[in-house]
């Protein structure tokens, strides 16, 4: 039927139903199909409005829908209320006007005409929809009285249906209007009373709304009673579960839940599963097991659950029994080969591919499905068993079943092999296994073709046409075999034999597509006409006779359509515009042809002229004018007219209010004017419409961060973690949430948010990954806090940890079986400071699995964190095995797990630690014999005393033997660790001082002479050693087995373990008691070695005072004074005892500690040393005599003064008579002496260096203020250089 005699047929049918969308719809696209617009169909329709007669109110109707169509909403406004004014009891015609009112977003008037369908209305149907679109309406004005009024008449309508009782709720609970769901739901509850089936689910959803408002308590009760009432079998059941769940996790108190549903002892499957999970959940494995198989008992069969079991196992690292499992589960559910499969794969990755391929070949005997064996072939594959896969092959290629894929795949693994005639004669199966010969053929062809055989494809394929010459698929698949055949012949631009053939065919398939009226077909042929006279160079060849044909009366369409694509390939872009143009005037109706004269217009940037082929495009197919505005709006805004943008982007949202993708451009538009208000009311908008236009939450939440509104912004974010399905965006809105919580100091918020969507999420491993980042974020200020913070923020640190640990240990030891590597370090790094127990066994098969080392390691060292008595005897089997089996681990990991056993502080670590301490690395030996101090075992100390005299057993390990000595309290070892100090070893003999001080303290202090030995180890054990003896305390600011940053350090350990945390008092007490001990050592570091001179001078030097000695006199000013006054005297004397040692080195080689030694000196107020510091004027480097020269300043003594004056009128070097000025302005001014006036004045007026008469100026006008008076007037009125008579003249004004 054209196309005239079918509007002639939807006119009739429109006027006899005026008010019906479907047929007006299809009149409207008939005359755009034709007309390219709706005018003519306006035009006809007022006609007849215009004419009157009986005719006339189904025109003025019709009209108005025409209207709506063309989203002229006020016209059709105006001509339903004509009609509706001319028969007010024309439900249609009401019903229309109300849908377009309220579509004009007039809620008022909409629900007073909705009313009016509802009171008027006969059938049942229209009242319901009546009623629900009154009840959205009254809830959108806030008027909940009216919708609690409507939703009674639909209840009463509906008999009192429980399930259109529920609709209120449903619709408030969507608004998240809770409260007032609540009401709702209490009453349902009241309205189900009686029928259990129908009262478990409301009070399931009375229970969530409970939930949603944090009511804990009552929603619990309400769920229990749901639990109740809900049969055995009902699947609700699972549902109250997890809100159960939900309420108690919510209140931090899933331990309660716990003691609760063990102690129920149900029988309930879903609730023993429930258990378990809780268990799990807060890393009670063990339990969770116990409780997982007890549920297999009530229901052997369910796959889930066997699962659980087996994962829980893996990650345990007990793969034994996790196969044993796995044999259980196939057991249970022989029928899916899947678990067969995983089962094998876990046998092969533990080196049993013999019970593995036994496995498998039993479940070839079983499995009859050929997808299923397909599927096994598959595996066989990737586990590289080729043969297998090819026998496995050839059974289903000789089976009697019809599927071809078999006989393809077979072929294919013999042509990779190399087998190509092997591969065809499996091929040319494909003739009998595909009844239809040209289908058989095609296919054939087909394969030939994937595999390049194209002489072979070519053959098959030409006989298919033969057979079936119409056959549209086998044309096309011959045609681009005979491209494909045509470019490998000739490189030459000519037309190939094969490429003439491929044409020709694509000539006849155009036709058909013309014939069957399939544009989307003959463009196809179009485009491979075109690219195939491209090839062959006859693309301009085609341009003349093309548009002969279409230059003819009549002109011939399709050669229009095709010169079009000819002249676009051949970039004649004006020439394609000016055949378009024409095209669009002869086919007004067909949108396609204006699409390609947009392109043509865009390609010449001829952007407002594109703009105008969209808007004419808006009338022709009105169906897509949305998104004809949109490209409008972002055409509009390539060319910087923002504001026809925005216009056009809003007649986009016109035209679809519904449409939350206009509104997001929209938005996009406003947001480029920075009109960030109307952006942010479009973005809610978009969201409003479409809750899962994710993306729109980011542009909004980045608009409303802009504005300070960050608690919106990150609740926005949070909802794309809850519910977008895209991982990428779930990580961007979770980070985003991350950086807004972390600086609001709320992330157990997002936590709270995170927890239970990956709990019950277990598939969609990002949450989870969120997680567990949001754990090390969480985490990592805490760990710093026990590293390194005091004490009490210490313990508030590791008590906040250990509540983490308990809620997050299930997603991180999930996090351990993750393939990436950084969530598999953060699990680790968490779990080792958490304390929780549980999960160590996880952790330990991590370690001794096949990660990297270095993350191993870790693993191990968080095991060790632990303390965990229960993991003893995995450690014992891996550092000291008892049989063949066992191997023993070596380096760091070997290192990790000995640091665990050491620490543990467990009795059963003793044989263990006793072994490990009589072999193994010196670094093992170390911490085994640390282990045993600490343990302070009575047996322990004899083994730890025949350690420090054993050679062979390593400087490390003897170290750690004395300083365990130390921690076992062994003080009648003292003799031991003597002998230890006497050998020549730095670190033996460090931790024998240390251990003897605590042990032996009157033994240790004849020993204390290392204070300034060059070795900065051996002084710093002697000054904590000192500190032990002089305080009487053993103090200890660190914990020794703190969980390391890095790997393992035996000898930072060894560090931690020696004395710390003493105040200024305490070093000052070594000072006073252990004066003779602290003035030998300074005495024989200076007489011993220039670098041990050297680090008494700078203790002598360490701040200005004629008692400084660090680190003995560092803040002594702020302790007693009595006290301060011994501290001062005993410096003092330690000082003098030195001088003489000093004195030898004024004329020592090196240049750096004769200028020390001068400093020195210089504070020594006695003859010698002054005598000294004068005659280093004379030294021949001119470091030491500057040196000399601000020494002899600061004294003031009267030789120095003669020698500073000399130095200042006769020195040969400027630097120097400039130091000696600087040197005599350092002078008492109340205790002047003459020669340094007469000296300054002279110099003042007199040196050559503008300088140093600078300088001594300067220095007069402080030491003699009155007599350098007429000195500065001179200089300022006479001076040779501006900037001293500058000078001079702001010194005058200070007279």
């Amino acid at each position: 039927m054209g196309t005239d005699a079918l509007i002639k047929r939807y006119f009739a049918i429109v006027m006899a139903r005026p008010d019906e969308v479907f047929p007006l719809r299809r009149l409207a696209d008939l005359y755009r199909q034709r007309d390219g617009n709706l005018a003519q169909l306006i035009t006809e329709l007022e006609q007849r409005v215009a004419a009157g007669g009986t005719e006339a109110w189904s025109a003025r109707v019709a009209l108005a829908g025409v209207y709506r169509l063309d989203n002229k909403k006020a016209e059709a406004i105006r001509l339903y209320r004509e009609a509706v004014q001319q028969r007010p009891n024309a439900l249609g015609a009401v019903r229309a006007l109300a849908e377009a009112v309220l579509d004009d977003g007039d809620l008022a008037e909409a629900r007073g005409l909705f009313d009016q369908v509802l009171a008027n209305s006969t059938e049942r149907v229209d009242k319901e929809a009546a009623l629900r679109t009154l009840i959205r309406i009254s809830l959108d004005q806030k008027d909940h009285t009216a919708a609690k009024r409507y939703h009674e008449q639909l209840v009463s309508l509906a008999q009192g249906s429980i399930f259109v009782r529920a609709e209120l709720g449903r619709e408030y609970l969507q608004r998240d209007e809770f409260a007032l769901a609540e009401a709702e739901y209490r009453q349902l509850v009241k309205a189900a009373a009686g029928d259990n089936r129908a009262l478990a689910p409301a009070l399931r959803d009375l229970g969530q709304v409970l939930v949603r408002q944090r009511k804990t308590a009552e929603a619990i009760e309400v769920l229990r009673r749901a639990l109740q009432v809900a049969g055995q079998g009902a699947g609700v059941r699972r549902e109250i579960h997890a809100l159960i769940t939900e309420a108690y996790r919510a209140e931090g108190k899933l331990p309660e839940l716990i003691v609760l549903l063990e102690s129920s002892r149900t029988h309930d499957f879903d609730e023993v599963v429930t258990l378990g999970l809780l268990l799990e959940e807060t890393g009670q494995v063990d339990r969770a097991l116990d409780v997982y198989r007890r549920a297999l008992h009530l229901n052997p069969r369910h796959i889930d659950t066997h699962l659980k079991i087996i994962h829980l196992l893996q990650a345990q690292g007990e793969l034994d029994q996790a196969i044993r499992q796995f044999e259980a589960l196939i057991r249970a559910v022989p029928g899916n080969p899947d678990f067969s499969l995983e089962l094998c794969e876990i046998l092969i990755q533990r080196g049993d591919r013999a019970k593995a391929l036994a496995l498998l070949t039993r479940l070839e005997q079983q499995i009859r499905d050929e997808d299923q064996l397909g599927r096994l072939a598959d595996f066989y594959e990737r586990i590289e068993e080729k043969d297998r896969a090819t026998r496995l092959l050839q059974r289903l290629a000789q089976g009697g079943g019809r599927d071809p894929r078999y006989i393809i795949d077979l072929g294919d693994r013999y042509f990779q092999q190399g087998d190509k005639k092997k591969a065809m004669e499996t091929w040319a199966r494909l003739r009998t296994v595909i009844t239809n010969r040209a289908e058989a053929l095609a296919t054939l062809g087909e394969v030939y073709l994937d595999h390049d055989m194209t002489n072979e494809a070519l053959e098959a394929l030409r006989e298919a046409v033969s057979l079936e010459p119409n056959q549209l698929r086998f044309l096309k698949t011959l045609a681009i075999a005979l491209e494909r055949t045509g470019s490998t012949m000739t490189r030459r631009r000519v037309l190939t034999g094969a490429h003439a053939e491929a044409l020709q065919i694509w000539g006849k398939i155009l036709d058909m597509a013309y014939r069957a009226q399939d544009e989307a077909q003959a463009r196809e042929a179009r485009v491979h006409i075109v690219s195939l006279w491209a090839l062959s160079d006859q693309l301009g060849a085609q341009v003349s006779p093309l548009s002969a044909k279409f230059s003819a009366n009549p002109p011939d369409i399709q050669a229009g359509r095709m010169l079009v694509e000819v002249q676009i390939r051949l970039r004649q872009l004006a020439e394609a515009e000016q055949t378009l143009s024409r095209l669009t005037q002869l086919r007004p109706g067909e949108a396609d042809l204006f699409l390609t004269l947009e392109r043509v217009y865009v390609l010449q940037r001829k952007i407002d002229e594109a703009i105008d082929v969209l808007a004419k495009l808006t009338s022709i197919d009105p169906k897509r004018a949305r998104q004809y505005y949109q490209r409008m709006a972002q055409y509009a805004a390539e060319l910087y007219r923002d504001d026809d943008a925005v216009k056009y982007a809003a007649q986009a949202v016109a035209l679809a209010p519904d449409d939350a993708e206009g509104h997001r451009k929209l938005g996009e538009m406003y947001r480029k004017r920075q009109d960030t208000e109307q952006a942010v009311a479009e973005f809610r908008a978009a969201i409003t419409k479409n809750d899962r236009l994710f993306l729109v939450y980011f542009d909004l939440a980045e608009l409303l961060l802009s504005k300070g509104q960050t608690d919106e912004a990150d609740q926005l974010y949070r909802r794309v973690v809850r519910l977008c399905p895209d991982e990428e965006m779930v990580a961007r809105a979770a980070r985003l949430s991350m950086q807004i919580n972390l600086g609001k100091n709320s992330l157990e918020v997002l936590e709270r948010e995170l927890l239970p969507t990956a709990l019950g999420n277990p598939q969609k491993r990002v949450y989870r990954r969120l997680l567990v980042d949001l754990y090390g974020v969480m985490t990592f200020p805490l760990v710093q806090d026990v590293r390194y913070g005091s004490k009490a923020s210490s313990l508030a640190a590791r008590e906040q940890l250990s509540k983490i640990g308990a809620r997050a240990v299930k997603p991180l030891l999930d996090a351990l079986a993750d393939e990436n590597e950084a969530q598999q370090r953060i699990a680790i790094e968490v779990l080792a400071f958490v304390q929780n127990r549980s999960a160590a066994p996880a952790l330990f098969a991590f370690a001794t699995g096949s990660a990297e080392p270095e993350l191993r390691s870790r693993a191990m060292l968080a095991c060790g964190a632990l303390r965990d008595p229960g993991l003893l005897p995995r450690y014992a089997s891996i550092l000291s095995p008892t049989d063949d089996s066992s191997v023993l681990l070596g380096g760091s990991i070997a290192l990790a797990a000995t640091w665990g056993v050491a620490r543990s502080g467990d009795p059963g670590a003793r044989p263990v630690l006793r072994q490990l301490a009589k072999q193994g690395s010196p670094e093992i030996r170390a911490l085994a014999l640390l282990g045993l101090g600490f343990d302070k075992g009575s047996q322990s100390a004899a083994l730890l005393a025949e350690t420090t005299r054993s050679v062979e057993a390593g400087n490390v390990a003897i170290a750690a033997a004395a300083l365990g000595l130390s921690e076992a309290g062994a003080t009648d070892r003292a003799s031991a660790l003597v002998a230890v100090y006497r050998s020549s070893d730095p670190l033996p003999q460090q931790a024998a001082l240390v251990a003897l001080a605590r042990l032996a303290p009157e033994r240790a202090r004849p020993l204390l002479t290392g204070f300034f030995d060059p070795n900065v180890a051996t002084r710093k054990a002697t000054l904590a050693a000192a500190l032990v003896v002089a305080t009487g305390q053993f103090k200890r600011s660190i914990d020794p087995w703190e969980v390391p940053a890095g790997q393992l350090d035996v000898h930072a350990l060894l560090d931690h373990l020696m004395p710390s945390g003493y105040d200024r008092s305490d070093y000052a007490r070594v000072l006073v008691e252990l004066e003779e001990q602290v003035g030998a050592s300074a005495l024989q570091a200076v007489r011993s070695s220039a670098e041990g001179a050297r680090l008494v001078a700078d203790a002598l030097l360490s701040y200005d005072g004629d008692y400084a000695l660090a680190p003995f006199t560092d803040g002594v000013d702020k302790l007693d004074p009595d006290f301060r006054k011994r501290v001062r005297a005993a410096a003092q004397r330690v000082t003098a005892r030195v001088e003489p040692a000093f004195l030898s080195l004024v004329r020592h080689p090196s240049v750096d500690l004769r200028t020390r030694t001068i400093r020195v000196l210089a504070r020594q107020n006695t003859a010698q040393s002054r005598a000294a510091v004068i005659d280093a004027l004379e030294d021949d480097n001119e470091l030491v005599q500057r040196a000399a020269l601000t020494a002899l300043g600061e004294q003031g003594a009267d030789e120095g003064i003669q020698a500073l004056c000399k130095t200042l009128l006769e020195g040969s070097s400027w630097s120097l008579r400039l130091r000696a000025a600087r040197a005599l302005g350092l002078l008492n001014p109340e205790n002047t002496s003459s020669q340094a006036v007469q000296a300054l004045s002279r110099a003042a007026r007199q040196d050559s260096f503008a300088l140093v008469r600078e300088a001594s100026l300067t220095a007069l006008v402080r030491i003699a203020h009155s007599q350098a008076q007429p000195i500065v007037r001179e200089a300022a009125a006479s001076d040779q250089e501006p900037a001293i008579r500058k000078l001079a003249s702001q010194l005058l004004q200070s007279y």
